[in-house]
């Protein structure tokens, strides 16, 4: 399982997976974040011990975190299985979408705080995305389009206990 983090969140619920599947020295642990926010470095220091795990800093362009994606993907192979799971905070997000991509993703999986599941927010409900992400997309690999991973979520990971995902899968 891969776990891609971009939040203390996404780290703290991933840490609860670990933690509850024993995931201990079997994930693999991406985290994307904005260059020299301590509170990520804090949760990324207190995950379980990982197969492997990376914090890449964020650059404001566009085309060098697409590089620093392909370059991470590069490294997962030498750990990942053939049937790996990518989980993360926000399917919307194109890096989340490139790396399973670039690793050949079949199995996808949500976590969050169950928001979308008491505000009813278009922006979870509607599978529109930004139109470089869907030109993309439309030409590396259609299963990678946000509405088509929507529809293919394996597992939700969640906060919130009375929660109804919109996209199936498991709490």
């Amino acid at each position: 399982m891969i776990f891609f983090c971009m939040t203390p969140l996404h780290l703290l619920i991933a840490k609860e997976v670990v933690v509850e599947k024993n995931l201990f020295g079997k994930y693999i642990l991406v985290l994307m974040c904005k260059k020299g926010v301590n509170v990520n470095k804090y949760y990324f220091d207190k995950m379980p011990n990982s197969l492997y795990s990376i914090k890449i800093s964020m650059s404001k362009f566009f085309i060098i975190n697409i590089i620093k994606t392909i370059f991470i993907s590069i490294k997962i192979r030498r750990y990942a299985s053939i049937d790996i799971n990518v989980t993360t905070g926000n399917w919307k997000i194109f890096y989340p979408r490139l790396l399973a991509r670039l690793l050949g993703v079949k199995f996808f999986s949500v976590m969050d705080d169950g928001a979308g599941s008491l505000i009813k927010s278009p922006y979870f409900s509607k599978f529109s995305e930004r139109k470089i992400s869907k030109i993309i997309f439309y030409i590396i690999g259609k299963n990678y389009l946000y509405s088509n991973i929507m529809s293919n979520i394996v597992n939700y990971y969640t906060i919130f206990e009375q929660v109804n995902p919109a996209f199936g899968g498991h709490k």
